[in-house]
């Protein structure tokens, strides 16, 4: 458990439970990882320092490839000796087996369900949906249940990665869960990072180690609150929340939370209403020493009119009012603060020596999907990111191929992150340039049977189709980031709580005939998507689904291509629906049954 640590670590093969067991001499911990009929290497049990290449092997079963995983248990009236049961009994038997299938069925019905005419795509989106699952973790008697940053191998002469908590993540991955309609779990997960706020200054935490508990996590360690860039998408996460799910009690709830996010929020803002980097912390680039960033600035016009929104819905007119004048200050300056007239580019930040970033990364976009520059900006911005330049085969160089700082191999200077490729993808279609976007979003199926299905890398070489040295085997927002970008962009969906409403703005590939998108647990409905205009409606078939209250139903349709849509809801009461498209508008209420709109 990085990075506290505890003496005297043994490791032993146990043929009897055919795996390895951890001990450590208080009993405190231990653990057996279990791999049935598999041939092994003999652990190396030294006091002396070990060559670096000293590792163990395993050689799974092909009959049975799977890897368990075991908490075991000293038995108090025999000291080293363990009760190794509940690991037996779980070799044993086959109903763990069952249980993974059953458990993965439950986990891909419980949401909203996409099926299209790619098998590959629709193989992919359900390994991102397990993958997303597989993130969640607890650590009940400690910390708590969240989604962890991802799994990798403790790599030599660096700390492991990254299977502890990062509330950035934990955002991004909440939103792919809300996409899906998971609704508990991303409560949970807010609930999970308002936790651990700075009481004191309303600061929003970056990392929590699984093994926090142990040591001095926030006094000794450099990692827990560094990151300056994570409490305006905090406030966002929660409006974006109540936006969806029209939740006005888990909003009073976290009432106190916000108004401390939003007072530190304030506190970094210098006199032209836009924020700054405190000396001693980072923003979203940690590699350099940062006065201030794009996408920072941009999510602080965004974090005060949402909490605008919010404030309003709590009944405090005034803190509305305010934050909407703050708002509209950082968005005055915005422009020109962070477009180079002279060059006709973006700057993506600016040193603390004052000086503009000359390289030319991903930032703007954070300006693109917020509306922040002007059309013509926007268009330079998108034209720029859909050339060589920032385009690789595999997705979206994080700065592009001609800057002076292009590295290829660098972790952050020239490589690929799916994460950010995803957003890139996203903000093509929500700037309706679907064949853009389409191709970009695509580069991204490889990545997931790249290492195990579903568990995209962290970031791959600008140059090669590679993982990058320090990349991991699976980043939570990378697939989560894919899933997203899928629901709201390819599909187009919105579900509006708030005003009881669904958006549907499909923009489809140009070679598919149909599509499907079903609503999960909290929004019952069979959305079908038909390029043929003879093909046929949903077949509506009965519920039990209740919702509150009237539900409006919106579409769009491509704005290249014509295509015929059916849904089917159900509620209780008569549900409005109105057509968007330029050649007709109607209305027309009905109750579990199919409209070709």
């Amino acid at each position: 458990m990085w990075p506290a640590a505890i003496g005297s670590q043994e490791i032993r093969w146990d043929n009897a439970e055919s795996g390895y067991l951890l001990t450590e001499p208080t009993h405190q911990f231990a653990a057996a990882v279990l791999a049935l009929n598999a041939a092994h290497d003999e652990p190396l049990n030294s006091p002396h320092k070990l060559l670096q290449r000293a590792e163990v092997a395993v050689e799974l079963d092909a009959n049975s490839p799977e890897i368990l995983f075991a908490r075991v248990r000293a038995i108090t009236s025999n000291e080293g000796e363990f009760d190794m049961n509940d690991a037996r009994r779980l070799l044993q038997s086959s109903t763990w087996q069952q249980e993974k299938v059953r458990h993965s069925d439950d986990v891909l019905s419980s949401g909203i369900e996409i099926d299209t005419p790619d098998s590959e795509v629709n193989r992919a989106l359900a390994w991102a949906v397990l993958a997303l699952d597989q993130a969640w973790f607890c650590n009940d008697d400690l910390l708590d249940c969240a989604y962890v940053g991802g799994y990798g191998p403790s790599r030599r002469n660096r700390r492991p990665q990254y299977a502890w908590f990062f509330a950035g993540d934990g955002m991004i991955d909440l939103h792919a869960a809300l996409a899906r309609g998971e609704l508990g779990r991303v409560r949970d997960e807010i609930r999970f990072i308002a936790k651990y706020q700075d009481p004191q200054t309303g600061m929003i935490w970056h990392e929590l180690s699984l093994s926090a508990p142990y040591v001095d996590w926030r006094g000794k360690y450099p990692y827990m609150f560094v990151h300056a860039d994570l409490t305006y998408p905090y406030i966002s996460t929660i409006a974006d929340y109540v936006h969806v799910s029209n939740d006005r009690v888990f909003l009073q709830e976290l009432w106190p939370s916000v108004q401390k996010a939003f007072i530190y929020g304030r506190s970094l803002i210098d006199n032209d209403g836009l924020p700054r980097i405190p000396e001693g912390k980072e923003g979203s680039d940690e590699q350099e020493p940062l006065s201030d960033e794009l996408g920072l600035s941009a999510s602080w016009v965004t974090a005060c009119r949402d909490y605008a929104h919010l404030a309003e819905l709590m009944g405090q007119v005034q803190a509305a009012h305010e934050a909407q004048q703050w708002s509209e200050k950082a968005r005055t300056s915005f422009d020109r603060r962070y477009w180079d007239e002279a060059r006709n580019v973006p700057i993506d930040a600016y040193f603390r020596a004052g000086n503009p970033a000359t390289d030319r990364g991903l930032a703007a976009i954070d300006a693109v999907t917020r509306n922040l520059f002007s059309h013509e900006q926007t268009k330079q911005v998108l034209d720029s990111l859909a050339s060589w330049r920032f385009e690789s085969d595999w997705g979206t160089r994080s700065i592009a191929a001609d800057a002076p700082g292009y590295d290829p191999t660098g972790y952050a200077h020239g490589s690929v992150w799916a994460v950010q490729t995803a957003s890139v993808a996203e903000a093509f279609w929500g700037a309706h340039r679907p064949d853009v976007a389409w191709e970009i979003w695509r580069k991204l199926l490889p990545w997931s049977t790249l290492d195990s299905p579903g568990h995209m890398h962290e970031v791959l070489a600008g140059d090669t189709y590679h993982p990058q040295q320090e990349s991991i085997p699976e980043q939570t927002w990378s697939s989560a980031a894919f899933l997203s970008a899928a629901v709201r962009g390819l599909f187009g969906l919105d579900i509006d709580g708030e005003n009881g409403a669904i958006s549907i703005a499909p923009q489809l590939p140009p070679d598919w005939n149909h599509a499907s998108l079903k609503g999960g647990p909290y929004w019952l409905f069979d959305s079908r998507f038909h390029v043929r205009p003879e093909s046929g409606p949903v077949q509506c078939s009965r519920s039990d689904w209740r919702r509150r209250g009237p539900l409006a139903v919106r579409s769009a349709a491509s704005p290249r291509r014509a295509h015929s849509l059916s849904i089917c809801l159900w509620s209780p009461n008569a549900i409005s629906h109105q057509d968007t498209r330029r050649d007709r508008a109607r209305a027309a209420g009905f109750h579990g049954t199919a409209r070709r709109l």
